[in-house]
């Protein structure tokens, strides 16, 4: 937002409406270009159907109509709306957590490694 001088549009979509919720409350004190939505990103691609027009993502945004929690109710955007995306994907660990190989035949020693 501050390399855009908060000019323009930024959408950040979660699917958690608790971490959406936060963050608004952080872009509404920092940068009014940024729009949070409560949305999942893997299912957030809405199909162009016949008879129907294209609408841009700030278009999809000014006619959505606002939740009770005061976060937009958007379902998707249609393919090809936007000019970059900003990708910041879950987490598996997968090799960054030790093994533990823990012989518990009882509860004592269980503890133990706790």
């Amino acid at each position: 937002a501050s390399l855009m001088n908060d000019n323009g549009l930024i959408i950040a979509c979660d699917k958690s409406r608790k971490k959406m919720i936060s963050a608004r409350d952080f872009f509404e004190a920092n940068a009014s270009c940024i729009v949070p939505l409560a949305l999942d990103s893997t299912k957030g691609l809405l199909e162009l159907k016949s008879g129907e027009e294209w609408k841009s993502p700030k278009e999809i945004i000014d006619t959505a109509s606002v939740a009770n929690d005061g976060l937009k109710d958007v379902k998707g955007f249609y393919a090809n709306s936007f000019d970059c995306i900003l990708l910041d994907p879950p987490c598996t660990a997968l090799g960054l957590r030790p093994k533990l190989q823990i012989d518990t035949k009882s509860a004592k020693e269980l503890l133990k490694a706790a």
